[in-house]
């Protein structure tokens, strides 16, 4: 996995525009956890450090915080990251990954292993395929098993992607 900025001259399939809304709520709900949990978090341990709050009392919410942004972290990023922008290059293929921001990642043709049908159906009931690749985020690996194409990383490609077809048959056309 090589992060870089993705060249210009290059065919894109993005997500169709009304699909931006769906990223909305999960964007929100991490954001807001991201900045509120640490308050949370610090505000009771320099408490307890100070001695205002018992261990007994202060490791609730200690334990509660870090609960709450792993959860936070857990339930929205593969909510996000199954809705790709893909870009076609000559040597690879560069999706935009959303860790605690958006980046592109390169991924060569090289690494690109399969093209896999899941036996799941997207909002659409139409067909979801897994662009499988021997390395992306460990959130790619949660969407691949959750696709029920297998344990390694995948790319999602649903019919929210523009063209997707043009886009499964250039990868194809690669992998064989």
């Amino acid at each position: 996995m090589v992060p870089s900025k993705a060249p210009t001259e290059q065919k894109e399939f993005p997500m169709k525009k009304n699909e931006f809304a769906l990223l909305f709520i999960p964007l929100f709900i991490f954001w807001f956890v991201l900045f509120t949990m640490p308050i949370l978090f610090f505000g009771i341990l320099i408490r307890l450090l100070m001695g205002d709050v018992s261990v007994k009392d202060g490791i609730e919410p200690i334990l509660g915080s870090l609960l709450s942004f792993i959860f936070a972290f857990l339930t929205t990023h593969p909510i996000i990251n199954q809705y790709n922008t893909v870009r076609v290059a000559e040597n690879g293929l560069y999706v935009r990954v959303f860790l605690f921001f958006y980046k592109w990642v390169f991924i060569p043709w090289e690494n690109i292993e399969e093209v896999k049908l899941s036996p799941r159906l997207d909002s659409w009931y139409k067909p979801i395929w897994v662009i499988m690749v021997k390395e992306l985020t460990f959130i790619h690996v949660l969407l691949s098993e959750q696709y029920m194409t297998g344990a390694r990383p995948g790319i999602i490609i649903t019919s929210n992607i523009k063209n997707r077809e043009k886009l499964l048959d250039i990868v194809q056309s690669h992998v064989d």
